[in-house]
C-alpha cells in the first residue's frame, strides 16, 4: 500500500509538471504565430510574452495607431535585449529553434 502511495505521488507529480496549461490568449498565440516545443516550460513562457509583444506591435502597424506604435516600439531594445539573455541560456537545439522562429516572424513582419 506504501509503494501504491509513493507511485502515485510520483506520477502526479510528473503529469502536474509536464503538463503547460495555457489560457486562450496564449493558445491562440502559439496557433497563430506556430511556437516551436522547446525543452523547458520557462523557455516557452518567455517566447509566450515575446509573442504578445509582437502581436501588439503588428496589430498596432496594421491599425495605424502611431502612439501606440512609438510606445512598443520604443520597448524593441529591451525585447532584443531579453531575447539575448534567453539565447545564452538554452541549449543549442532550442537557440536554433528560437533563430528560425523568430526569423519567420522577421520575415512575416517585413511582408506584410
Amino acid at each position: 500500500m506504501k509503494n501504491f502511495f509513493i507511485i502515485l505521488i510520483i506520477s502526479l507529480t510528473f503529469l502536474n509538471c509536464s503538463s503547460q496549461k495555457y489560457t486562450s490568449h496564449q493558445k491562440k498565440l502559439i496557433d497563430k504565430y506556430e511556437l516551436p516545443n522547446f525543452s523547458h516550460a520557462e523557455i516557452t513562457m518567455f517566447a509566450i510574452e515575446y509573442i504578445d509583444y509582437y502581436n501588439q506591435l503588428m496589430e498596432a502597424a496594421n491599425a495605424g495607431d502611431a502612439t501606440k506604435l512609438q510606445e512598443l516600439t520604443a520597448q524593441g531594445v529591451e525585447w532584443s535585449k531579453k531575447a539575448s539573455e534567453w539565447t545564452q541560456k538554452m541549449t543549442a537545439e532550442d537557440a536554433q529553434k528560437w533563430v528560425d522562429w523568430a526569423s519567420k516572424l522577421q520575415d512575416a513582419a517585413t511582408k506584410r
